[in-house]
């Protein structure tokens, strides 16, 4: 079953808001403050004191923002100012609309307009761009500018220079809106991409993954059925990329090479930390049959069990310095062993904004799935019958009578081309077999030998289609 407030949970939050800003003293700790939208004000939590204070006053309506993972500050994006009577007025202008993006320094005060609208620029001609992403050192933003076609924009905040990604991101969600971007991680800037097919009944989802620098570093084809969870995640090194399908399978993406990475995590075991110094761990949950339906575990960054929560979902406080469960008008932060503070709220359920980036760990112990490997081979079985599977590198792939070296060779597949896989693997000389058949041939292949794959799971980038 779909969990959907696990998801979020795992995901962040966004809130929209927009407003003038009131100074923060400048030896204030941010780093111990949570922020949320009460009325049209901008409020700061103090996970210390319980105190509450106005942070921004006087929002009016905003179309997305963003907290930095040093929670120092922010980003939103903005109806711009030119287009503001047009769009108060309900223009039928259909789509996304033009967006400013304003940086705002949490510290002093300081906004910034950092991404606005052309010179003589109309409602219909200005600038789309879709909500930015933080570097997780929160030095950089990422955003995508355009709609049929969509561009990679990074911003270095220091220095308030702009760098263009050397590819387009495919048109997204029926061409319509602004390609979006996932996450900043270690690995790169991840965008998602989007084909609905021709029914729009069905929703393929692949992903570009650029580096901090804007050049591409990996374009993985729309394959994937219907996920609506997606993230980057740590499995030693390097990250996956982990995507959550609609029958609830699981699949993990090298982000170096592409290539599947089978990982055995059954409902999912994953940690979510803030940062590299995080001092405390959430493990994903129980589920329970009964109330509470979930129950979560806070570890220790050294993995060791501290203490359970149950009922609704908690989260990790800034620099994962604690974990934060709210009920109906409380809040409870469990700072470490024994150290657990409660404070009464003047409102029930709040939406706070994501006050760091966090990072997806699967455990190491966690094993991969070997499905059986062949005796002689350090390969992982990746192909399954009823399925497809595409040659690799630029030689083509031996196509056997039986499964075996000695057997006559009885055709090839050329490199990029694909197959059906109908039966295996068998294994015979250190190497599993299986069989395959296209239009031109059928018979036996070999998935890789010693530490090289010769083929991989799944379709080209033009698809698994016949001509």
């Amino acid at each position: 079953m779909k969990l959907t407030i696990l998801r979020l949970a795992l995901l962040g939050w966004i809130v929209l808001l927009m407003g003038s800003l009131s100074l923060v003293a400048q030896d204030d700790r941010l780093d111990d403050k949570l922020f949320y939208i009460e009325g049209d004000a901008l409020i700061a939590f103090d996970l210390n004191t319980g105190e509450v204070t106005e942070v921004i006053a006087g929002l009016p309506r905003l179309r997305g923002m963003t907290l930095s993972p040093t929670n120092d500050f922010i980003v939103y994006r903005a109806d711009p100012d030119v287009f503001a009577d047009q769009i108060a007025a309900d223009c039928p202008c259909g789509g996304e609309l033009p967006a400013d993006l304003v940086l705002v320094n949490l510290r002093n005060g300081e906004s910034t307009l950092i991404a606005g609208q052309p010179q003589d620029s109309t409602l219909s001609t200005g600038i789309t761009r879709s909500l930015p992403v933080w570097s997780p050192d929160g030095t950089h933003l990422a955003w995508t500018e355009g709609l049929e076609s969509s561009t990679l924009v990074i911003y270095d905040r220091l220095t308030g220079e702009q760098i263009i990604g050397d590819r387009e991101i495919p048109a997204q969600a029926l061409a319509s809106s602004t390609a979006q971007l996932r996450s900043w991680t270690q690995a790169g800037i991840l965008a998602s991409t989007v084909d609905f097919g021709d029914d729009f009944n069905q929703s393929i989802v692949g992903f570009t993954l650029f580096r901090s620098d804007g050049t591409l570093r990996l374009d993985i084809p729309p394959q994937f059925d219907t996920p609506d969870t997606f993230f980057m995640a740590h499995y030693g090194d390097p990250e996956v990329i982990a995507v959550n399908q609609s029958d609830d399978s699981w699949v993990f993406l090298d982000s170096v090479t592409g290539e599947p990475v089978n990982i055995e995590v059954g409902w999912f075991g994953q940690y979510a930390i803030a940062a590299p110094e995080s001092s405390l761990r959430l493990l994903k949950p129980t589920i329970n049959e009964a109330p509470p339906y979930f129950t979560f575990e806070i570890r220790s960054a050294d993995n060791m069990p501290l203490t359970e929560v149950s009922g609704t979902v908690p989260f990790l406080a800034p620099f994962g310095n604690g974990v934060i469960q709210q009920t109906p008008n409380q809040l409870t932060v469990w700072r470490g062993e024994g150290d657990i503070i409660t404070f009464d709220l003047t409102v029930d359920f709040v939406i706070y904004l994501n006050t760091h980036t966090q990072t997806i760990i699967i455990p190491t112990e966690t094993p991969l799935v070997t499905r059986g490997i062949c005796s002689g081979s350090v390969l992982n079985l990746r192909l399954e019958t009823q399925s497809t599977g595409v040659v690799l590198g630029t030689t083509p792939n031996n196509v056997r009578a039986e499964a075996n070296t000695s057997a006559e060779v009885v055709g090839q597949i050329a490199a990029g081309d694909w197959f059906d896989v109908l039966d295996g693997p068998v294994c015979s000389d250190g190497i599993a077999w299986w069989n395959v058949s296209t239009p031109d041939v059928m018979g036996w292949t070999a998935e890789g030998v010693d530490d090289e794959y010769f083929v991989r799971p799944g379709c080209p980038e033009v698809g698994c289609t016949r001509g």
